[in-house]
């Protein structure tokens, strides 16, 4: 078995591309129950690179997200904003066209990271709220979203266990 922990970026300094103090604190405290790591992996923002590094680790790679068009992501926000709860999300991601594809894509992107691991070893990717909230959802499709509670808050996400090509559950992950 494998282990992949999406967690959402830390807190930024409105306005920018980078962390606020605050922030910095926040991973700084999220990091240090945390891993160890095979991998850090982060998506191609500023301030998800700086998260890792606050939280204390290297990033090994960063991953280009799904490939959707401007269209398609605005799409994708008009039915399922900010905050929008992992009920709703998996509702959304398994009826709607555009949803099934997107669905399909994150699960094949982070299907693909994981299978690259060796048994017990946990790769950390940091991205972004909507992003580690729809992943959890595609990856984990059968799960009791409705018991998840409120989407991950900055640093929080899921950790996914893959076994044998697929994602076998999952634990999620919150910050105080």
């Amino acid at each position: 078995m494998q282990f992949l922990e999406l967690r959402r970026h830390s807190t930024r300094t409105p306005g920018t591309e980078h962390l606020s103090q605050v922030g910095v604190a926040r991973a700084r405290r999220a990091g240090e129950s945390m891993g160890p790591f095979a991998r850090v992996v982060t998506s191609p923002s500023p301030w998800t690179f700086e998260t890792a590094i606050a939280m204390g680790f290297a990033v090994d790679e960063r991953y280009l997200p799904v490939p959707l068009t401007e269209a398609e992501w605005d799409a994708l926000d008009q039915v399922m904003p900010p905050g929008t709860p992992f009920a709703v999300r998996a509702q959304t991601l398994s009826t709607a066209p555009l949803g099934r594809g997107f669905a399909d894509a994150l699960r094949e992107q982070w299907a693909s990271l994981a299978s690259r691991m060796r048994d017990q070893e946990c790769i950390l990717v940091i991205t972004h709220g909507g992003y580690v909230d729809n992943s959890a959802v595609a990856c984990l499709p059968d799960a009791p979203h409705a018991t998840w509670g409120d989407c991950f808050a900055h640093c929080g996400g899921i950790r996914l266990a893959y076994e044998q090509g697929r994602f076998a559950g999952g634990a999620v992950l919150r910050v105080s």
